[in-house]
């Protein structure tokens, strides 16, 4: 008898819950927004010229940079919510954003001898994110929420480094380069802060604040070009190497609607 009462109890609360609030239960959503993205870059490029097997020139240099881009992001979402005593909200939502933002510095110069040179430029791309967030918040006179977001997020990452070696002789130039483009998911933390409006049956209007900062990326496994010999009968020869180690920070101003279905 009691365990009857008890389960009596429990599925009042629950439907009552359920019908107290338009925020309760599983929804889908859709958002469209503003992104941009930060990337503060680190290109390292070493060259080695060998006369024969005799190092005669050493060089590795560090180029830091700061770049940005902005873009237009279009967000979907599904989730599961639950508002618990007419007020605290808790939600578990998955969402996918889908972007392009791209930077890339403007090729710098470093002359080792009025003879020889390097060119070297690096660029990145942001494109897909995927994130798993917690979503707490507040439900305030059963209409209006507002609430956090706080999970890990995965970025489609896109880094290239070049780098050109020039050996001027005359008239002529010949050029060696070293490339490197890797395409890879990289792990970040994703914060936010948003406000929904109940505005009609199960339909909702949201306005959200998200900032995701990555961990720093690498480029693995430096890509080198062997520099051959100008003129040949110098002898001259070696290795040119260049990698890439980039930080990432995107912030998204979405605005957009969500759907609960029960």
């Amino acid at each position: 008898m009691r365990k009857h009462i008890l389960g009596i109890c429990l599925s009042s609360f629950f439907t009552v819950s359920a019908w107290a609030t338009p925020f309760s239960g599983f929804y889908g959503g859709a958002d469209v927004g503003l992104s941009q993205a930060n990337f503060k870059k680190s290109q390292t490029v070493e060259l080695i010229l060998l006369a024969g097997t005799t190092p005669v020139t050493d060089v590795s240099f560090l180029a830091d940079k700061n770049l940005a881009d902005t873009s237009f992001l279009g967000n979907i979402d599904l989730g599961f919510s639950h508002v618990f005593y007419d007020f605290l909200y808790l939600g578990l939502e998955a969402s996918y954003d889908f972007q392009n933002l791209t930077v890339k510095n403007d090729p710098l110069t470093k002359e080792l001898e009025s003879e020889f040179h390097i060119d070297y430029v690096t660029g990145a791309n942001l494109r897909d994110e995927f994130a798993l967030t917690f979503n707490p918040g507040i439900v305030l006179n059963k209409k209006t929420l507002f609430y956090g977001k706080v999970g890990p997020a995965w970025g489609r990452f896109s880094v290239h480094g070049d780098a050109h070696y020039y050996q001027n002789i005359g008239a002529e130039a010949d050029a060696y380069s070293a490339f490197k483009h890797n395409d890879f998911y990289r792990c970040g933390l994703r914060l936010g802060l948003g406000i929904e409006q109940y505005v009609a049956e199960r339909m909702t209007l949201k306005l959200e604040l998200v900032n995701t900062e990555y961990y720093t990326i690498h480029s693995p496994n430096p890509m080198t070009a062997p520099v051959g010999t100008v003129p040949p009968d110098v002898g001259f020869g070696g290795e040119l190497s260049n990698s890439n180690k980039i930080k990432a920070n995107n912030t998204s101003v979405l605005f957009g609607f969500n759907y609960y279905f029960t």
